[in-house]
């Protein structure tokens, strides 16, 4: 009797314990010229300089807020047009909603043109957002 309740104990406490599932309903995607930890994104654009940095701010949430996200894997691909230029990637364990993550790269690495960039969580794409790199 014991063991069967402590085995129910165990079940539950792993099944609440367990990760939100991260998808394109759940996340909010801004480009922008800066970002301070505390602050969120400024300067929030779909155009940047050659020169200056680019940020993408993203803020996941979900409908449960007493509720701990989980460990995710959260990715992001920078595309020049329809060439892939660099990857980067950050394991993050969520807390209650929102959370909120972000990534950047330079004018300079994408060069002048449409640019993209594709946020995945933990292998599936979850959100894409375009934007333009200028000369000036």
């Amino acid at each position: 009797m014991l063991r069967t309740f402590l085995a129910v104990i165990l079940a539950v406490s792993v099944v609440s314990c367990a990760g939100v599932k991260m998808s394109e309903k759940n996340i909010n995607i801004v480009m922008a010229k800066n970002v301070e930890k505390g602050k969120g994104a400024t300067d929030i654009t779909d155009t940047f300089t050659f020169e200056g940095q680019i940020f993408v701010y993203i803020t996941f949430t979900w409908d449960e807020v007493e509720r701990q996200g989980g460990n995710h894997e959260i990715n992001v691909k920078w595309y020049s047009g329809e060439k892939l230029v660099s990857t980067r990637n950050h394991q993050a364990l969520f807390g209650r909603p929102p959370y909120y993550v972000w990534f950047y790269t330079s004018g300079t690495s994408l060069g002048v043109g449409k640019a993209k960039v594709e946020i995945y969580a933990d292998g599936v794409l979850v959100g894409s957002k375009a934007f333009e790199v200028v000369a000036k």
